[in-house]
């Protein structure tokens, strides 16, 4: 054998190996890229449904304490235990509003931060939850505000 040939052959293994070890990168790269990608979409998704489930925790609660206070304000003419009774259930009624808006505000500033396409949406969705009225003459815009909502979420996953 010719020490050219073996020079050529040790020359071609070499190259291979660089090739292959070229690629390899190249493709965990990708790999860990499209992982980065996924996290984040599983994040996304996490958030939506959070912020959609905690804007009707919202709802429900203020729609509970506005009842509490509205019951409060009729039991004042029969004063003694009736009144003390609605002022109790008042009370419980704030505390419990407390964290269902946390919850919701601290979830609509995670869409505004993952998913800024989509903060207008929810931010109108969750005034409308924030805001109740007694009797609920909103219905019918907030499951609009709630349908548009979670389009808006949606489209940005997309």
């Amino acid at each position: 054998m010719d020490w050219k040939q073996i020079a050529a052959g040790l020359i071609g293994i070499i190259v291979g190996v660089i090739a292959k070890a070229v690629a390899d990168w190249i493709g965990q790269g990708r790999r860990e890229k499209h992982e980065r990608r996924m996290r984040l979409l599983d994040r996304k998704l996490e958030v939506s449904a959070h912020f959609v489930g905690a804007a009707e925790r919202l709802w429900r609660s203020e729609s509970g304490r506005l009842t509490a206070a509205y019951s409060l304000d009729n039991s004042r003419s029969s004063g003694g235990e009736m009144y003390e009774t609605h002022l109790a259930k008042y009370k419980d009624a704030v505390e419990a509003a407390k964290i269902p808006w946390a919850d919701a505000h601290t979830a609509l500033s995670a869409v505004r931060l993952l998913i800024p396409e989509a903060g207008p949406q929810c931010e109108e969705y969750f005034v409308l939850c924030r805001d109740v009225e007694f009797p609920d003459k909103t219905k019918d815009k907030r499951e609009c505000g709630r349908l548009e909502a979670e389009k808006a979420l949606r489209a940005a996953m997309r």
